[in-house]
């Protein structure tokens, strides 16, 4: 059981070093002409309010990671048997630290826009062969249509063709330990 710590202690390690490093980068990875949502002027990018909201949230983002990282190796250092637990749920506190860095920002970018006149054409898009087609189920060319209906078909003559040499009873449910709990009996398709 220690070497499944562990390495849900490393997986969860690796996914919170991963998450620390992307979330600060990924406005500068997105649209350059969105500050926090908010479309502005290209050459604005550069205006000292904007880089005064990218700072602020780079380092809500690093800390936020980092206090994230602290509590993974505390958690594996003082209770490591949830180990299995921390690394499935640790990972979903980075939705909070984006939701901590992105919305106050957002809200001031949308505030700033007005008084600097940051205006921007209304609309704008690349002129492809799909971007007329866009929503417009009809145009999908009918072998995405079969491929898929083969597909869940194929799951489905799998699924009956396996379900026979299935136990009597299954397992439902785990505990921490990764230990059956709970069982079920197969259905009426015996």
């Amino acid at each position: 059981m220690k070497d499944v710590n562990l390495i849900c202690f490393i997986t969860s390690l690796s996914i919170a070093v991963l998450c620390s490093m992307l979330l600060p980068i990924l406005p500068i990875l997105t649209r350059k002409s969105f500050l926090f949502g908010v479309k502005i002027p290209l050459e604005e990018q550069d205006h000292p309010e904007a880089k005064r909201l990218k700072k602020r949230y780079v380092t809500v983002c690093l800390l936020g990671g980092a206090i994230i990282i602290a509590l993974i190796t505390i958690q594996y250092g003082t209770i490591p048997d949830i180990s299995l637990i921390a690394a499935m749920y640790f990972p979903l506190l980075f939705v909070v630290i984006q939701a901590v860095a992105f919305i106050p920002n957002w809200k001031r970018a949308t505030k700033l826009k007005e008084p600097l006149a940051w205006q921007v054409s209304s609309s704008s898009y690349a002129e492809t062969k799909s971007s007329h087609s866009r929503g417009d189920l009809s145009e999908i060319p009918w072998r995405w249509y079969v491929l898929s209906f083969i597909v869940i078909l194929a799951s489905i003559v799998i699924a009956l063709i396996r379900y026979p040499g299935l136990p009597d009873r299954i397992p439902t449910h785990f505990d921490v330990n990764m230990q059956p709990d709970a069982w079920s009996d197969k259905s009426a398709l015996r």
